[in-house]
């Protein structure tokens, strides 16, 4: 089946263009940057909360599966420098994925969930993901964020010119 359709999800507007929420769609300007694709590579227009009507929309103007579609998004579950592939899980709590679920109907699509807890938030009180997703990236989270998406693309062209069948992966960035 393979994937046909990439897309990022985060929140529109020059205020959260650096944001923690928004790494789904950093994500999606380095794979552009660096590999292009032969499948469209779409951002999201709708505030991440809102998503599913965006990913319906697309999915259903370009013919296109659930489960042929990869979603770039941010995880306050995985720690900054670390992303994880999935394919059929659960929102866990992640509002932007749940409204994708609810909107296609299923949870069986790719997702390439971006880690943006910093690690000395797991070891004091967890801050929720409310405190500081919305938050401007400061240039070394971000860089961090860059170097682990840009040292995982092959193993991200891999799954896309290979996916005929659903699998997960974890792919870290070794340094942190």
């Amino acid at each position: 089946m393979g994937i046909k359709l990439i897309i990022s999800i985060g929140n529109p507007g020059k205020e959260y263009e650096r944001s923690y929420h928004n790494a789904g769609h950093i994500a999606l300007r380095i794979l552009k940057e660096k590999v292009g694709s032969t499948v469209p590579l779409l951002a999201s227009s709708e505030f991440m909360n809102r998503s599913g009507s965006f990913v319906g929309r697309e999915a259903r103007q370009k013919g296109v599966k659930a489960q042929q579609i990869l979603i770039l998004h941010d995880d306050s579950d995985l720690p900054l420098g670390t992303a994880k592939l999935d394919f059929n899980r659960g929102a866990g709590g992640h509002n932007g994925v749940a409204d994708i679920i609810a909107t296609l109907q299923t949870q069986e699509f790719y997702r390439l969930r971006i880690g943006v807890r910093k690690k000395t938030w797991f070891w004091s009180r967890r801050k929720k993901a409310g405190e500081f997703v919305l938050k401007q990236m400061p240039k070394k989270d971000e860089e961090m964020l860059r170097d682990s998406i840009e040292s995982n693309i092959e193993k991200i062209t891999r799954l896309l010119s290979q996916s005929n069948s659903p699998q997960t992966n974890t792919f870290h960035q070794d340094s942190l």
